[in-house]
């Protein structure tokens, strides 16, 4: 099978994305279902505190909350900072197994499922990192819009626009950082220069694309709404047939959000690699490695930063 390593155009890019995520569909499922496991049932317990100890979900009032669940509150105080913990550390393994799943699909490989969960070792905390770091820069971004906003709505109402217009490019400028820190070993700083300086001469064409993927994305997203909207009407009809069809469709809905946040990864790792390729000749790259000592093992190529 040939590689899909060449230069890329929109439909190319869409095209591979599709497809691999079509061959590999289980594999994206199982990465984002088990990466996000401990935080869900996290979540569950969550839940079923709220709506099974007395007091919760009865009054607003935060004092007599307090008086009457102390013990409770602080329990899921804790359960909650767990939850975002786990959260955190699930969304590293899921983007990291996603971008590789591309990655390999590009190269027409398969990595084996259980080496997705062995390989991000050492990484998850660069990457936690750098997302704490783009983060925080996002806030203080926020910051002069929220200070105008207290002496002129008006004004700061206009300033909280372009404070989202910042944002909006602060996280196009260096939306490639995760996939660099991953496939090429980078750390953090590193990262952020080599993804801001790949996308040098070719920014135009990357927003032109990402416009397009977002508005697939959008149009693709209100399927989701459709299945979530369908589950809800299921359960309030209260018939045992009923919450067949509900569980069904909530399944369908778990299985059509999974899709859609791995899909999201699938034009940004073909746009980091068809970058590689127009810049630095990577596709001749890999063709002379494999003339010179047949296919790279895949622990070979990680080893080497691609």
């Amino acid at each position: 099978m040939k590689s899909r390593l060449r230069p890329m155009g929109v439909g190319a890019i869409l095209d591979n994305s599709f497809t691999i995520l079509r061959e590999r569909f289980w594999a994206f499922q199982g990465v984002n279902a088990i990466s996000m496991l401990p935080a869900s049932i996290i979540y569950g317990i969550i839940l079923v505190i709220y709506f099974t100890v007395g007091g919760f979900g009865e009054t607003n009032n935060l004092p007599d909350l307090l008086a009457r669940n102390s013990i409770s509150f602080v329990f899921m105080g804790l359960l909650s900072v767990i939850y975002l913990i786990a959260a955190v550390i699930g969304s590293a393994y899921m983007t990291y197994g996603n971008i590789i799943l591309f990655s390999d699909g590009l190269h027409n490989r398969k990595i084996p499922f259980r080496e997705i969960f062995t390989a991000i070792q050492g990484k998850r905390g660069p990457y936690i990192g750098m997302i704490l770091l783009i983060s925080l820069a996002s806030f203080l971004l926020m910051i002069p819009a929220l200070l105008i906003m207290i002496d002129s709505v008006i004004w700061g109402i206009v300033a909280f626009l372009l404070s989202i217009i910042a944002i909006v490019l602060l996280m196009f400028y260096f939306h490639l950082a995760p996939i660099v820190l991953f496939l090429e070993d980078k750390r953090v700083f590193a990262a952020l220069q080599r993804a801001f300086h790949l996308m040098a001469k070719y920014r135009w064409r990357i927003f032109g694309i990402y416009v397009l993927m977002y508005f697939l994305w959008g149009a693709m997203f209100g399927g989701f709404y459709i299945l979530a909207i369908l589950t809800g009407v299921f359960i309030a009809l209260q018939h045992i047939i009923a919450y067949v069809f509900a569980g069904l469709f909530a399944i369908l809905a778990v299985l059509a959000f999974n899709t859609l946040y791995s899909f999201f990864y699938g034009p940004v790792t073909a746009v980091y690699y068809d970058l590689l390729i127009r810049k630095e000749g990577y596709d001749i790259q890999q063709q002379l490695a494999e003339e010179d000592t047949g296919a790279p093992s895949l622990s070979a190529e990680r080893s080497m930063g691609i």
